[in-house]
């Protein structure tokens, strides 16, 4: 039995540790050793400050205009986004 609960306890594991094994790794030789939190922190930045902006503007939008107009707005966001994706498709 512990060697079962052992194989079970590796393929639990597995999958939890190899897609964040990767995460770091294109930074990582590009900056120092006690750099990298920094450049990590400022490569969040503008995602978090999107994220932590979103809900007050969405309720901005919907109190003063309409749903509609937020549906609108969310869909040109979406193709904005979908255009830089491509942009940088290209690029690579």
């Amino acid at each position: 039995m512990p060697a079962a609960r052992a194989s079970a306890q590796r393929a639990l594991e597995c999958p939890a540790t190899l897609p964040g094994s990767s995460v770091g790794a294109p930074i990582a030789p590009m900056t120092a050793r006690l750099r990298y939190p920094l450049v990590v922190g400022r490569l969040a930045r503008p995602g978090l400050i999107a994220q932590a902006l979103a809900p007050p503007a969405g309720a901005f939008v919907l109190t003063h205009a309409s749903p509609d107009a937020l549906w609108w707005l969310l869909l040109a966001l979406s193709l904005a986004n979908l255009g830089l994706v491509g942009a940088l498709w290209r690029v690579r």
